[in-house]
Order: structure tokens, then C-alpha cells, then sequence
């Protein structure tokens, strides 16, 4: 997982997901896929910062320019919900291929999100550091829905399913900056019935 930032370069951060999905094949070859999942979400930062402005009075919400190492590690964990449509097909008795694409809905239910800033302020260069941990959704502002579109490949061999897939992010999850969601998945499965 990793998020779309328009100032910062992000790290891939990997997670998990849980879930489970209900199929409602067609007769043409056409199907229609949902479920639900527990999803860890996230990005880290890891970069010098040249000229950054910080708010060093919140009264005034005067600035000062700094200089330094930004690290922030965000974590975020969602119930997330697809809505997939798709085509399959069946090379024989035992092997089928899925391929699908459709929205995904989101709630995010959890996090922790560490910052840290280590460098100088202002033309002086008064050292200063910061270290800030806290709830990603309450303490750092960002917004708990989410969505966006998603496309996926599976092989089912008899109940055994191995799926490729990825997630694009179409809202903002926070205010003001354009942050997105991008999501690269690997998921294994068995199929109950």
C-alpha cells in the first residue's frame, strides 16, 4: 500500500487484508463479485526537507522555514466493501480465470500514525525536533471514508484461489492535500462452496 502525495515522496508499506467475497456467476461467462474485508492500509515518508514552513506559534500561526529529516509512518486499517464485475473462464475442469473491475467503498476503523522531524528552524538554525504518535483518524485529521476503483485477476485451481489485484484511490483522505489510496494486492483464498 502506499498513498499518492503531492509534496512528499512515499514507501510502499505492506499489510494485510482478511475478508470474505460471494460470487453470483451468469450463464454467459459474466459475474458479479462482493464481500467484505479488513484492510491495513498506509504509506511511510523517509526524506530530507529543504525550506519546509512549520507553524511554530499557533496563535499567530506564524512559520518558520526548516531543514531536516521527515519520517512519518501512517497506518491505517478500513472495513472496505468492492462491488466487482467481471468475465470468467473456464480452460477446464479444474482451472478458472477471473478477471473484474468495479468501485470499492471504505470506513476506516483504526490506525496509529508516527511523525517525526529532526533538523533546524529559521535562519538561525535553532535545532529542533518533534515527535508526535496518535490515532490517524482523530489525532492527525485524516477522513475514515474512502473510495475508489479496483480491478483484479484470479486462477482458481478446484477450491484453491490465488487473486492479483489493485486499488486506485479517488478520495482525499485528508483535507487540503491531495492524498489518494494506491493499493497492490496478492490475496489467497478457498472457496467454501
Amino acid at each position: 500500500s502506499n498513498m499518492k502525495m503531492k509534496y512528499f515522496d512515499n514507501k510502499r508499506k505492506t499489510g494485510y487484508q482478511l475478508g470474505g467475497f460471494a460470487n453470483y456467476d451468469f450463464n454467459n461467462g459474466l459475474f458479479l463479485q462482493s464481500g467484505i474485508s479488513f484492510v491495513n492500509k498506509g504509506a511511510k515518508i523517509n526524506e530530507d526537507v529543504l525550506s519546509y514552513p512549520i507553524i511554530v506559534d499557533q496563535n499567530t500561526s506564524s512559520s518558520e522555514l526548516f531543514n531536516g529529516k521527515l519520517k512519518v509512518n501512517y497506518g491505517m486499517q478500513y472495513l472496505q466493501m468492492p462491488l466487482m464485475a467481471g468475465y470468467r473462464i473456464k480452460t477446464n475442469n479444474s482451472l478458472l480465470f477471473r478477471f473484474s473491475a468495479g468501485p470499492y467503498i471504505g470506513y476506516g476503523v483504526g490506525g496509529n500514525t508516527t511523525l517525526r522531524i529532526n533538523g533546524t528552524l529559521g535562519e538561525n538554525n535553532t535545532p529542533y525536533f518533534d515527535k508526535e504518535k496518535g490515532k490517524t483518524f482523530s489525532d492527525f485529521a485524516f477522513r475514515r471514508f474512502d473510495w475508489g476503483m479496483a480491478i483484479g485477476v484470479s486462477a482458481e485451481f478446484r477450491r484453491f484461489l490465488i487473486n492479483l489485484g489493485y486499488e486506485h484511490g479517488l478520495y482525499k483522505t485528508i483535507d487540503g492535500l491531495d492524498y489518494r489510496h494506491r493499493n497492490a494486492t496478492l490475496s489467497l483464498g478457498y472457496r467454501v462452496y
